[in-house]
């Protein structure tokens, strides 16, 4: 039974197959076997140790795979999502999750390192900050039949490096939404026309992730009670008058208003128009607020969420469904004086 399982581990690696050369994928199936025998700590000299391929294989021809390899990230994860895509009801809206993640590295010739803030151990008043690699992940949300939870599959990453880090090198330094927004773009491009929904947390959902996304990519997640709300630019008609054209349009009333102020019809939210609220610690109280109701202009957006969770604080949520197609102006900002910048 054992060994039926190993089997059925291993087969796996033959989705990936085609986009690694031979003596690669040699080396990723010792490393990957002997990762998944290995107890401590994950290493590559582990993972031989663990494969009993130690002392016959000189260990730098495993470490070469990953830094001189002649194979794609991306292309791993395109097979990995034609995979999983079996595991989503056909015709369905494809549903993932993006997010980045620490893992605590150290060594004088590790490529990429920086001092990062870890969101695991800090606090509101106490900021725990660790030295590695950060990770910014797009994982997939299916359902396995194994497990009543959704489970989140990495798909796409990008590695994050600080500014510090960059300039001492030469390159181009990226924050971590444009990072986010490249893989956003990709999985656009990858499903064609199919419903995507992204689901991220207030950090991400900015105008770097949120602007001139594609038609078919709704974007949900969270958003600061004082973030700053405008309509669409007006459209400049007859000739060209002189200055550059407006971005923003007149500026709108911010969601804690929309929220206590009672002028905004209410209405009950559904599971797509605002995930944020409806998969978080059952709030014990919704109220969803259209946007075709609140003010022309704010119809960027089909549904601003305000959700008073069991701990008495509020939340809002937003969803980036565009109502006319083909207007897909930045309607949404967040002030200056956000949190934790990404």
């Amino acid at each position: 039974m054992a060994h039926a399982g190993i089997r059925t581990l291993f087969a796996i690696l033959e989705v990936i197959r085609p986009a690694v050369t031979r003596p690669g994928f040699e080396n990723l199936v010792v490393v990957f076997g002997g990762w998944v025998l290995t107890a401590g700590t994950h290493a590559i000299t582990a993972a031989q140790v663990a494969s009993a391929v130690a002392g016959r294989r000189h260990h730098e021809a495993y470490h070469r795979f990953f830094s001189r390899g002649t194979w794609s990230p991306d292309a791993w994860g395109r097979r990995l999502l034609e995979l999983a895509l079996q595991l989503v009801p056909e015709g369905g809206p494809v549903r993932f999750a993006i997010d980045d993640t620490l893992a605590p590295k150290k060594g004088a010739h590790v490529f990429g390192l920086g001092t990062h803030i870890d969101a695991v151990r800090s606090t509101r008043k106490h900021r725990v900050f660790c030295f590695g690699h950060c990770w910014v992940i797009a994982a997939i949300l299916v359902r396995v039949p194994f497990s009543e939870r959704t489970w989140a599959l990495p798909i796409l990453f990008r590695l994050y490096r600080n500014k510090k880090d960059c300039a001492s090198r030469g390159h181009v330094y990226r924050k971590k939404t444009e990072l986010a927004r490249d893989m956003i773009d990709l999985l656009a491009k990858w499903l064609g026309e199919r419903r995507i929904i992204v689901t991220a947390d207030v950090a991400y959902c900015n105008d770097t992730v949120t602007r001139d996304l594609a038609p078919s990519v709704w974007l949900c997640g969270a958003m600061r009670p004082d973030a700053v709300l405008t309509e669409a630019p007006p459209v400049r008609e007859g000739r060209l008058s002189a200055g550059r054209p407006r971005k923003r349009g007149a500026v709108l009333r911010k969601p804690a208003h929309l929220a206590r102020d009672g002028r905004t019809p209410a209405a009950r939210p559904t599971r797509h128009a605002s995930p944020s609220c409806t998969e978080r610690s059952e709030p014990s109280s919704t109220r969803s607020v259209s946007a075709s109701g609140i003010e022309p202009a704010a119809r960027a957006c089909s549904r601003w969420s305000w959700c008073v969770s069991n701990r008495a604080r509020s939340e809002f949520a937003f969803s980036s469904r565009w109502t006319r197609p083909g207007r897909r102006s930045k309607f949404w900002k967040p002030t200056r004086s956000a949190g934790r910048s990404k």
